[in-house]
C-alpha cells in the first residue's frame, strides 16, 4: 500500500470571523502529482500553506510525512529538509544572477544541470529583469528543485503565463513527477491544464 505523505483530517480554517474551509479532508500518496482547483476565495493559497507546514488549521489534525502538525520543531526541520515551494510570483533575488539565484540554496554542480535541464544555460549570467516571465519561472523551478524535495508544492505557477509556456512548465514537472518520484501538488485557476494531473481536489 502507498504511503500517504500529507494527510488533512477534518481541518477549519478561520480569520476572525472569515470562514476559509470546514471539515476538509485530504489525502496525497507518495508520487502524486495532485491538482487543486476552485474558485478564487475557495481557500487554495491557505490548504497549500497548511500543507507545506507554513500555517496551521484553526480546527483538524495535519500530517506530513507522518509528523503530526502539533510538532513544530519536527514540522520546521520536514520543511527545511524536504519540501520546496512555487509561487505565481517569483520572488527572485534582483541584485543576483540566474545561476547565484539557483546555487544560494544548493551545490553548484546541480544548479548548472537544473539549468541546462530547464533550458536556461544561455542564461546563467543574467539578471532576473533581464528575462521573461517564462525564464524568471524556469529559475523559480531550478531553485525549489536544488534542493531534491521530496514534496513539491505549487502555487499558481503558471498564473501569469500564457497557455503556451503554461503547458511547457506543466510538462516539466510531470517528467520531474514521473522520474524522480516527487510528490507535487499545485494550485490552479487553469482548466485546461487538469489533463497533466493524476487527480484533481475541488475546493468550493
Amino acid at each position: 500500500m502507498t504511503e500517504s505523505v500529507v494527510e488533512l483530517k477534518n481541518v477549519s480554517k478561520r480569520y476572525k470571523d472569515t470562514v476559509v474551509f470546514e471539515n476538509l479532508n485530504i489525502s496525497v500518496k507518495k508520487g502524486e502529482f495532485v491538482g487543486i482547483m476552485g474558485p478564487s476565495g475557495c481557500g487554495k493559497s491557505t490548504t497549500l500553506h497548511i500543507i507545506g507546514g507554513i500555517d496551521n488549521p484553526t480546527e483538524g489534525e495535519v500530517y506530513i510525512m507522518g509528523v503530526k502538525h502539533t510538532d513544530e520543531k519536527k514540522i520546521a526541520k520536514l520543511r527545511r529538509k524536504y519540501i520546496s515551494f512555487i509561487f505565481q510570483f517569483y520572488y527572485l533575488l534582483e541584485d543576483f544572477n540566474v545561476l547565484e539565484n539557483v546555487a544560494l540554496f544548493g551545490d553548484m554542480k546541480k544548479s548548472l544541470e537544473l539549468l541546462k535541464f530547464l533550458r536556461l544555460e544561455h542564461r546563467l549570467h543574467h539578471k532576473p529583469y533581464e528575462l521573461s516571465g517564462g525564464e524568471q519561472q524556469r529559475v523559480a523551478i531550478a531553485r525549489a528543485l536544488v534542493r531534491e524535495p521530496q514534496i513539491l508544492i505549487a502555487d499558481e505557477p503558471t498564473g501569469n503565463l500564457d497557455y503556451k509556456e503554461s503547458k511547457k512548465i506543466f510538462s516539466l514537472l510531470k517528467s520531474l513527477n514521473k522520474e524522480s518520484n516527487i510528490t507535487i501538488i499545485v494550485a490552479t485557476h487553469n482548466e485546461e491544464l487538469k489533463p497533466f494531473f493524476d487527480r484533481i481536489i475541488y475546493l468550493g
